[in-house]
């Protein structure tokens, strides 16, 4: 068990602009071995971690909004946070990390069969991961606004930060907080063979079946191509859409055909072989040498792109253009 914390009193040689960072973490593991045989062992391993990480500025929002006069960003109250301005040509500009919270809760199983058969050496097991992540998507970076200035209307950004014309301004509509929640299994079978006195072989097969995530709520959406249509896993996920949304947008409920509560197909054919070998050519020397095919999941960057984004969040851009002096 672990606890953290960490004041940034300083940002960027801004003093005023300072931010927090909260962390737990909370490790368990037990594990229990157990010989029915001499050449029979059984090994059950169980494990459980959980973090917390929270990040906030110590400066309130909409009170920054107040005492400056920047005007037309939607209230949030209680929210911490500074608008974030970006200069060019060498300014530093100024910002403050978002007020978020991730929490991070993984339970593993394992059980491993290990029997020793004459020169064969039998291994066996499976492993189940369970993932439950929580992160909070409610107060995102550029809640209270994002400007960008680069000189275009003085010819210096620092300039047109000094009169207030940004080349362009984002905000950003935060989607509600997302609860992935995955379960990935494996499974192996393996054999060390001692064929000679000087020569061992290892042969295996493993198969991995990630499965596919969902959401608590049923937070995510993909694209029908056939349609030009954004396909929801279920009408429970309707009101997690943005009211900012054209009413123009086909909307469609996972259609025949299509995956389910994931938004994605999962693929159950992950087998991978394995094979090794050892030779012993002297006292001094051994060759060693392997070949296998190896899976892994593509949680960054297909997965979780899925949830907490896209429809059920909006950010809205404004570009600044020069015509006629005005």
């Amino acid at each position: 068990f672990t606890r953290q914390y960490d004041p940034y009193t300083d940002r960027y040689g801004q003093p005023y602009i300072s931010n927090n960072e909260f962390s737990t973490y909370n490790n368990t593991y037990i594990s229990e071995t157990h010989n029915f045989t001499p050449h029979l062992v059984n090994e059950v391993r169980g494990a459980w971690s959980y973090s917390r990480r929270a990040y906030a500025s110590t400066l309130n929002g909409d009170n920054v909004l107040q005492k400056i006069g920047l005007q037309g960003i939607p209230p949030q109250p209680g929210i911490a946070g500074f608008p974030e301005v970006d200069m060019s040509q060498g300014v530093q500009g100024f910002w403050a990390s978002p007020q978020t919270v991730a929490l991070g809760e993984y339970i593993t199983l394992l059980d491993n069969v290990s029997w020793q058969k004459g020169k064969h050496f039998l291994k066996g097991g499976v492993l189940i991961n369970y993932n439950k992540p929580h992160q909070t998507n409610s107060n995102g970076v550029q809640q209270f606004g994002d400007f960008s200035f680069n000189g275009f209307a003085t010819g210096f950004s620092y300039a047109d930060f000094l009169l207030g014309i940004p080349n362009s301004a984002a905000l950003h509509l935060n989607p509600p907080n997302r609860y992935n929640r995955s379960t990935d299994t494996s499974l192996f079978l393996q054999d060390s063979w001692q064929a000679t006195p000087r020569l061992s072989v290892t042969m295996g097969l493993r198969w991995e079946y990630f499965m596919p995530p969902t959401e608590l709520h049923d937070e995510r959406a993909n694209f029908d191509p056939a349609t030009a249509a954004v396909v929801l896993p279920n009408r429970g996920a309707l009101k997690y859409l943005s009211p900012t949304l054209p009413v123009s947008l086909p909307i469609e409920i996972s259609p025949p055909g299509f995956p389910g509560r994931s938004m994605l197909d999962g693929d159950k054919g992950n087998f991978g072989p394995r094979i090794g070998f050892a030779y012993q050519l002297g006292d001094r020397s051994v060759i060693r040498g392997g070949w296998g095919i190896y899976y892994a999941e593509l949680i960054n960057s297909v997965q979780d792109q899925l949830a907490g984004g896209g429809v059920f969040g909006t950010q809205i851009n404004l570009y600044n253009s020069i015509t006629n002096d005005v």
